[in-house]
């Protein structure tokens, strides 16, 4: 063990191409778990909306590129050196999706009580009296359409009517007129709607890489050493790249306005800052991706040492005489001039 452990480590390629997708593991895995609650906090849908999107933006676009990168295999064959730098390109062309989505989104839902420096007091001498807990999220919108309460408690509401649309709810303290269920409209315009066509386009092309890369993690090692090789880099991944909830998750509480308060103690986070929540997880993603990308262009330059990239049985030496019954067992339907 400690021999091929050893062999690997030694193995530039090898070293390079585990560090540049735990980077990339690393950031896809943070920010598909943190997806849904930042399409929830920043464009205002429900979690059930937030989740089925971010379902469909995760399966289907992924299931379509595997499939496409594939055949881009199957049909071209491209050599190590083409197929190290088209793994690097297609997962840049990508990682753009997240780029374009630092610059969507909605207005800051404005919250009485509260600023944007993070200093927050929802209680205020019109609802002192009315002992109100943080226990329950149920937001209201002012009758000026713009300031949102966090509950019609801390309102000081003290009457509710149900009307056609929703809840309405009036003789506030702390306002004249009456307010209504849910946040106040904002001006998203199409964002929303750009933004997920932006990641279900650059999820087609970052997948395309995904049959390389796994053909990359096989011919990179001896072949007594796949298996192993195999191991030691879940290994890596599993103290590395795994724990993405700890960084992911202290940037989304970093960005968070109101928490839930229980005896003194914290808890669920109500509402977030959402241009600074947006900045800082794609930033995050994005630099991950960068890093990633650093060690894929040194496997590109390293490439020349892969041999035999598409067939185990013959040495790279031998690889130019390869035979049409050789190459119609991968699927290639061409004839070699063997004086080549």
């Amino acid at each position: 063990i400690w021999d091929r452990t050893l062999r690997l480590v030694k193995n530039p390629l090898y070293v390079c191409y585990v560090l540049g997708t735990t980077a990339r593991l690393f950031a896809v895995l943070g920010y598909m778990t943190f997806k849904s609650k930042y399409i929830e906090s920043e464009y205002k849908t429900s979690a059930s909306t937030a989740n089925l999107f971010s379902g469909i933006i995760g399966v289907v676009p992924t299931a379509a590129g595997v499939f496409l990168g594939g055949l881009f295999i199957r049909k071209f064959l491209p050599g190590p050196r083409v197929l190290t730098a088209f793994v690097t390109i297609v997962e840049m062309i990508g990682a753009m999706g997240l780029l374009s989505a630092v610059f969507l989104g909605c207005p800051q839902s404005q919250f009485a009580g509260t600023t944007l420096q993070s200093q927050f007091e929802l209680q205020s001498q019109c609802n002192s009296r009315c002992q109100c807990s943080t226990k329950l999220f149920q937001p209201i919108c002012g009758p000026d359409n713009i300031t949102n309460y966090f509950s019609p408690c801390f309102a000081g509401c003290q009457s509710q009517s149900i009307n056609s649309t929703a809840n309405v709810y009036s003789d506030c303290d702390c306002f004249e007129g009456s307010a209504t269920d849910g946040y106040c409209d904002t001006d998203c315009g199409n964002n929303f709607h750009i933004y997920i066509t932006l990641l279900g386009i650059s999820g087609i092309i970052g997948c395309l890489a995904k049959t390389g890369n796994n053909i990359i993690s096989f011919r990179i090692v001896r072949k007594e050493d796949k298996s192993f090789s195999i191991g030691l880099m879940t290994v890596f991944w599993s103290i590395f790249a795994f724990i993405y909830p700890l960084v992911y998750g202290a940037v989304a509480d970093a960005s968070c306005l109101i928490w839930e308060s229980s005896c003194g103690q914290g808890g669920h986070c109500w509402a977030y800052d959402t241009p600074t929540f947006r900045r800082r997880l794609h930033g995050l993603t994005l630099g991950l991706y960068f890093v990633g990308s650093l060690f894929d262009v040194i496997v590109i330059f390293l490439s020349s040492r892969i041999k035999n990239l598409y067939d185990d049985d013959i040495d790279g030496e031998e690889s130019d005489s390869l035979s049409d019954t050789t190459l119609n067992t991968i699927g290639v339907d061409r004839h070699l001039n063997p004086n080549d």
